[in-house]
């Protein structure tokens, strides 16, 4: 059986209802594929289903208690020999850190900074991650190896407390 290929040329006005130019075709039959296919009834437009919603395009304006947390720390210390103490304290903070027994921050680093012209006197910076708010405030104010670390801290000859930043996690690009 071979099948030829049928063009069918709609032709409407706002008054009246479908028709088919068709040179070939112009029967009552086109007319009446043409009616059907234009149908309403029958052919319902698709509904337009929304999108899923983005995890990485979450909004920061309602702080979430899913949300991770990130937490940067920087320190404004002179002397060289008390930056190294303080990266040591940080590397002894990262092995003893637990809340109810177990490790709790997601992610920490710690370094020097690596161009003291642009860092505006700020030498240590410490980033954190965390899996919620409740976990970051635990850390900041009930962690026993946290606490060993502010108290090492003090003794660095810092002019000023460091600045502490944190927010909500909202990648916006992720190579990892």
């Amino acid at each position: 059986m071979y099948v030829f290929p049928v063009y069918l040329f709609f032709l409407a006005d706002r008054d009246s209802s479908p028709t088919v130019s068709n040179p070939k075709m112009g029967s009552p039959f086109s007319n009446k594929i043409a009616e059907i296919l234009c149908s309403k009834e029958q052919y319902p437009p698709p509904q337009e289903q929304p999108l899923p919603p983005d995890p990485r395009m979450a909004s920061t304006s309602t702080p979430s208690a899913a949300a991770r947390v990130l937490r940067t720390t920087m320190f404004r210390i002179s002397d060289p020999a008390n930056q190294q103490k303080l990266i040591q304290a940080y590397n002894k903070l990262a092995a003893e850190q637990k809340k109810d027994g177990k490790p709790y921050i997601l992610y920490m680093a710690a370094g020097i900074s690596l161009d003291p012209a642009r860092s505006r006197g700020y030498t240590v910076v410490s980033r954190s991650e965390f899996a919620s708010m409740e976990d970051m405030r635990w850390y900041d104010e009930q962690c026993p190896a946290h606490a060993a670390l502010k108290e090492a801290a003090r003794g660095f000859g810092m002019p000023e407390p460091p600045l502490v930043i944190y927010h909500e996690d909202v990648p916006l690009v992720n190579q990892r």
